[in-house]
């Protein structure tokens, strides 16, 4: 059974992004978004407690990955400001 611990809610968007995983960028789609996470889908070999960067729309994170199942991940954002927290807020209204 699945529990969920998340803080915040989270929209569903479809935006393209990237994610930084050991040296090397790759190609992703944001598929959700939250004020201190988010979901992302097409990505290989990703590991739990793993750090990696996540941008999108312009903007680079440090985020740990939560979870992962197939192409999808689930990272938390780390080292986030206040600033960056309304800027996630800002983009779940934007389709």
């Amino acid at each position: 059974m699945f529990i969920d611990r998340r803080q915040f809610e989270r929209e569903i968007i479809d935006i393209p992004g990237r994610y930084e995983a050991k040296g090397k960028w790759q190609e992703c789609h944001i598929d959700d978004i939250s004020e201190d996470g988010v979901g992302l889908e097409g990505v290989q070999k990703l590991h739990v407690n793993e750090i990696i960067k996540v941008e999108f729309r312009g903007k680079t994170f440090e985020a740990k990955v939560v979870y992962t199942e197939g192409t999808h991940a689930g990272v938390k954002l780390i080292n986030t400001t206040e600033s960056d927290k309304q800027w996630l807020v800002e983009q779940k209204n934007i389709k």
